[in-house]
């Protein structure tokens, strides 16, 4: 048996490839489990890698293995948001490979889903919403939750996280946003970002998150979207950075809340209206204003604290408290079938146009296959579930 035929690769593809992943050479090796001297020799010319590990680069690197036989290195370049959504406590450096790799793909399926659009001679509408830092954060959330056009009344009485999220998932796609969700990112790597454009910005949350943190994420970088301001953002806000990107953390934290949770609904609530106990909340009412608003603990908490209903000290003590229990928390993860996975990754816009495309004939099943990271056998279930409503 003859082994694996070298890849007639263009060298400087290899090192592009490399670079704008952002992995160091010996980090390159390491996840191809090549040596560095073999992976310098394909870089430099020298030597050829076979065409099973030119695929392992590719693989690695995430781009597509024809990338490697270009005639030119290609002419991208990855937006970077400035700073992104982190737990207390995480490291602050710079974002990983993970991150960056993931940020390249949801750029590549917005542009994806914007060429089938033109293909389809269909309009890619502008994102209309606007927000100003010089509007109060109340104003501001009252104002996004208007364009959602998501009752309050009809949040109040869904009293489940997850079916929560998916509504405000469709009333965020509904003003012309994508909202995608990645599995691949750490759970402590980052909760989400964004990425500004006049059409089809992008919202992207780890699904790895609880249905309520997700929620607040959604709607926190909605508000950067509308203030036409990438983010990778945190709920801690930290003191060392510029002072405007700390503004603008603090306006995107309240204006979620703000629309998470309007503060004529919180203050009229049966719970806080018959709350007796002055600033200290029991924990169990505490969890039950959370439970009806679908949020965290500490967010419906912190609320609580913005409508002078409990302390800093109190905040403080049990954010300490939810914090623990947060990292001590069992990890639930029930199967998934593939075609509901990509739906949950990629959003019902994307997912439906994409079959559109199909159905058209003007892509093959092969084509939708790869845009959608699905085997063609899965197609048909996921052309059943995406109609559904």
């Amino acid at each position: 048996m003859t082994g694996s035929p070298d890849a007639i690769v263009t060298p400087e593809l290899l090192v592009w490839a490399r670079k704008v992943t952002g992995l160091p050479i010996d980090a390159a090796a390491a996840k191809a489990r090549v040596s560095r001297s073999k992976l310098e020799a394909w870089e430099t010319g020298t030597a050829r890698p076979t065409v099973r590990i030119a695929r392992l680069l590719a693989k690695t690197y995430r781009v597509p293995f024809a990338a490697f036989y270009l005639p030119a290195i290609p002419m991208e370049v990855t937006r970077m948001p400035h700073d992104y959504r982190r737990h207390v406590g995480t490291s602050e450096m710079g974002p990983s490979i993970e991150i960056i790799q993931d940020i390249r793909e949801s750029w590549a399926a917005r542009e994806l889903l914007l060429e089938l659009m033109v293909q389809a001679h269909e309009a890619t509408p502008k994102f209309q919403v606007r927000l100003s830092l010089r509007t109060t954060p109340e104003l501001a959330g009252a104002r996004l939750r208007d364009a959602l056009q998501f009752d309050v009344r009809a949040q109040l009485r869904i009293r489940n996280a997850r079916i929560t999220f998916n509504r405000w998932r469709e009333c965020v796609e509904a003003i012309d946003a994508l909202v995608f969700q990645t599995p691949r990112i750490k759970e402590r790597a980052a909760r989400a970002y964004s990425l500004s454009a006049d059409r089809l910005p992008v919202i992207v949350v780890n699904r790895k998150e609880p249905y309520s943190a997700r929620s607040f994420s959604l709607l926190h970088e909605l508000a950067h979207v509308a203030l036409r301001n990438s983010g990778l953002c945190g709920l801690r806000i930290d003191h060392g950075r510029p002072p405007e990107d700390q503004r603008i953390e603090v306006f995107c934290n309240a204006v979620a809340a703000a629309c998470l949770m309007p503060a004529e609904a919180v203050l009229s609530h049966q719970i806080v209206w018959h709350h007796t106990r002055g600033t200290d909340w029991e924990e169990n009412r505490i969890g039950e204003l959370a439970v009806d608003f679908g949020v965290s603990r500490e967010a419906m908490l912190r609320r609580l604290l913005t409508l002078d209903l409990t302390t800093e000290a109190f905040y403080q003590l049990k954010r300490t408290q939810y914090a623990a229990e947060y990292l001590s928390r069992p990890r639930r993860s029930g199967p998934i079938s593939p075609a509901t996975s990509v739906l949950s990754i990629r959003g019902r816009p994307f997912v439906r146009t994409v079959l559109a495309s199909l159905g058209a004939k003007r892509i093959t099943s092969t084509d939708a296959a790869q845009y959608l990271g699905l085997r063609a056998r899965h197609i048909d279930r996921l052309a059943t579930i995406a109609a559904e409503k």
